[in-house]
C-alpha cells in the first residue's frame, strides 16, 4: 500500500514529506545526501526516520 510519510534526516534534522514508492533517490534539501533509496518498489531508508504516515487506509 502506498503512503506518504514525513521523515527527518539524522544527520541535520530537516522534516519533510515523501512518497513510500518514490522512482527517484531522495536527498536531503539542506545537506544533499542521500536518505532514501528507491528499490523499483518500497523505498528503502538509509539515514532518516518516519515521523508520521499519511494515507493509511483503516481496517
Amino acid at each position: 500500500m502506498s503512503e506518504f510519510w514525513k521523515i527527518r534526516c539524522k544527520r541535520c534534522g530537516t522534516n519533510m514529506i515523501i512518497y513510500s514508492h518514490a522512482s527517484r533517490n531522495i536527498r536531503c534539501p539542506k545537506d544533499n545526501e542521500i536518505i532514501a533509496q528507491s528499490t523499483g518498489g518500497r523505498i528503502h531508508l538509509i539515514d532518516c526516520e518516519i515521523l508520521e504516515v499519511y494515507g493509511q487506509r483503516k481496517l
